[in-house]
């Protein structure tokens, strides 16, 4: 009885174990995949932080001795600068090692393609390859400048997103896909890069100048002081203050006088090339000269040959009428008979009975159009 108990203790011992074991062997097929991303991941920040260490010296060291790389820099082959010579001239700190997370050492390769403009490109070598997708997430974190070479074009070196590329031939460097590259631009002893800078660098106007098209993409230039330009265009124009034209200015809105426009002030012209202006809701001309008009008075239609003043509420001139609107035979003070319709104690009226013609002097009028 108690041997048989204790049988099948050690049986169900065994079994557990059997059981344990199995979930220890399955958690760790799953530990492998999941350390070497995390290390991946590690190897490209310390690489990304070790290329731009050695970018940062090079820059300082060409920035000092300028004047001894330019005259060994030339068009083909370039100057060479190592590690070394960096850390022989203080630019890298004595501890600093030749070799990155990958095993790769440095060269910095100076062209001088123009007189004192040089390019300079800096350029891993040996150790081992790094995949595509580390590659393009080292140079990502370098920066602007960052670049690589890539399984699908090892003879060029391209930068972040693209964002430059040059051949290595002209380098006299064939380092293979899977190394890094970074990229300065060099300019009478000033870094420039072929980006914009955000500050002005003494006696060098050019590192603020634009050599393409700008997309902003639907976004806004805010906080501009002085904008100069040839030709501004756009769809809404504001001015918050006066606007000052230095030469013509040309109104392609026509209108048509007499119909009905908003907001009032606004500004176009007819067909004839007279300017207009909305004024009440109506659009009407702001001064006229002698032409023909139509227009009413007290609510009947006219004609008349002259001027419309008072934006389009005055007419001056000679026109068609009757007595019963504009008064009797000869002059008239309208307001004073009850026979002149319009109304106006100050508006003088002539009227001839040839023609039934009067000669008028800003005679209220209203939808005044101008016919020639």
């Amino acid at each position: 009885m108690t041997m048989a108990r204790k049988g099948r203790q050690r049986g169900f011992s065994a079994l557990e174990v059997l059981v344990a074991l199995f979930v220890i062997t399955a958690m760790a097929a799953g530990v492998p995949p999941l350390y070497n991303r995390w290390f991946e991941h590690q190897a490209t920040v310390a690489a990304a932080q070790h290329m731009r260490v050695v970018a940062d010296a090079a820059q300082a060291y060409i920035r000092d001795n300028y004047a001894v790389v330019a005259a060994n820099a030339a068009a083909a082959p370039p100057a060479v600068i190592t590690t070394t010579m960096m850390r022989s001239t203080g630019h890298l700190p004595a501890s600093f090692g030749d070799l990155n997370p990958y095993g790769q050492s440095y060269r910095a390769l100076v062209l001088a393609p123009t007189p004192n403009k040089l390019q300079t490109l800096i350029v891993t070598e040996g150790g081992e390859v790094i995949k595509e997708l580390s590659l393009r997430a080292i140079a990502k974190q370098i920066g602007a400048e960052g670049g690589y070479v890539s399984i699908t074009d090892p003879s060029v070196a391209v930068g972040s997103f693209a964002g430059w590329s040059t051949g290595l031939p002209a380098y006299g460097v064939a380092p293979g896909a899977g190394h890094l590259a970074t990229a300065l631009f060099f300019q009478d002893g000033t870094l420039v890069n072929d980006y914009l800078y955000r500050h002005a660098v003494p006696g060098k106007p050019e590192l603020q100048r634009m050599h393409a098209a700008i997309d902003m993409n639907n976004n806004n230039v805010d906080n501009a002081a002085t904008v100069n330009a040839t030709t501004v265009s756009g769809g809404t124009v504001t001015s918050i203050g006066r606007t000052e034209v230095g030469e013509y200015l040309q109104l392609n809105g026509l209108a048509a006088e007499g119909n009905g426009c908003t907001p009032n002030g606004l500004l176009g012209r007819n067909a004839a090339g007279q300017l207009l202006t909305c004024q009440a809701g109506i659009w009407a001309a702001s001064s006229s000269e002698v032409g023909g008009w139509t227009f009413k008075v007290a609510g009947s239609d006219f004609y008349g040959v002259g001027s419309v003043t008072g934006g389009g509420s005055r007419f001056s001139g000679n026109m068609k009428c009757t007595s019963s609107v504009c008064g009797g035979f000869g002059y008239v003070v309208c307001g004073s008979d009850v026979a002149c319709a319009v109304g106006n104690g100050t508006t003088y009226t002539h009227y001839n009975f040839v023609g039934f013609t009067i000669g008028a002097k800003d005679l209220p009028v209203s939808n005044a159009i101008r016919v020639w």
